[in-house]
């Protein structure tokens, strides 16, 4: 079974205002703070996910957030990520990590760290 390693940084894009929605850690495993991560979706019509991930895409869309990757940390506990990256590379299963996040409704308290947008 092939695993893809997305590298973010070849869209010549600022990272600080990219995302990468996967069912796969490791499909962002060279970019953690750009990655959002949802369960396989296999046709399950009861599979409500990505709504319930709509909310938190609104706020980073939000034209007051300079920078996801700090919001995106928060609500994927990253930190948690990062020790245990060398498991979930090889670990071919995302359920372990499933269990460790939920989604949660972000305030405008969020962006206490972002600035004002690009102009």
């Amino acid at each position: 079974e092939g695993n893809y390693i997305k590298d973010l940084s070849l869209l010549g894009r600022n990272l600080n205002h990219t995302i990468l929605v996967d069912n796969s850690i490791r499909a962002f495993a060279f970019h953690l703070n750009n990655g959002v991560p949802v369960e396989s979706f296999y046709g399950n019509s009861s599979d409500d996910h990505l709504p319930q991930l709509l909310p938190f895409l609104e706020r980073l869309a939000r034209p007051a957030v300079a920078d996801v990757q700090p919001l995106i940390a928060r609500e994927f506990h990253v930190e948690l990520l990062l020790s245990n990256l060398e498991d979930l590379l090889v670990e071919p299963e995302l359920a372990k990590f499933n269990q460790t996040y939920s989604y949660t409704t972000c305030t405008d308290d969020d962006s206490s760290s972002s600035s004002a947008a690009e102009g």
